[in-house]
């Protein structure tokens, strides 16, 4: 297996871990306007069991693509954003709104996370290379 893919790999694996995280205390009041911009290189160990029962919403950056280019989730879910490109990247919105992401540039390994609290399709595409494009469709 390459380095690249192992990278990726270790990668999900956290992420599926903090999406534990976020689900387990979603219930618990406190204010957020869902923007995270985070290096996965600090990332903690990973409950196995956790993140294996946990649905992650991932679209990894790479090859100046996202893929999945279209991603479903639902009303209050958390997307996270892994660049895996040596150039850096960001996720903005085609049209401008605090429901819709508006992240700042992410280097290789950081991750940028936007929960989603209203339901629509938000399109979007990278604020470096616009060809870059996406869609994240709420329900």
């Amino acid at each position: 297996m390459s380095k690249n893919v192992i990278a990726a790999l270790v990668v999900v694996i956290a992420l599926a871990g903090a999406a534990a995280v976020v689900v387990t205390s979603k219930d618990s009041p406190k204010k957020d306007d869902g923007m995270q911009t985070t290096n996965t290189s600090q990332s903690s160990t990973t409950d196995k069991t956790a993140s294996s029962a946990t649905q992650t919403n991932a679209v990894t950056i790479q090859n100046f693509a996202f893929s999945p280019a279209t991603i479903k989730v639902k009303v209050g879910d958390t997307v996270t954003w892994i660049n895996q490109d040596s150039t850096q990247h960001s996720v903005i919105a085609n049209t401008a709104s605090a429901d819709a992401p508006n992240g700042s540039l992410m280097a290789k390994g950081e991750t940028y996370k936007f929960t989603f609290n209203k339901a629509g399709t938000y399109a979007y595409h990278c604020g470096v290379h616009p060809s870059m494009t996406g869609t994240v469709t709420v329900e």
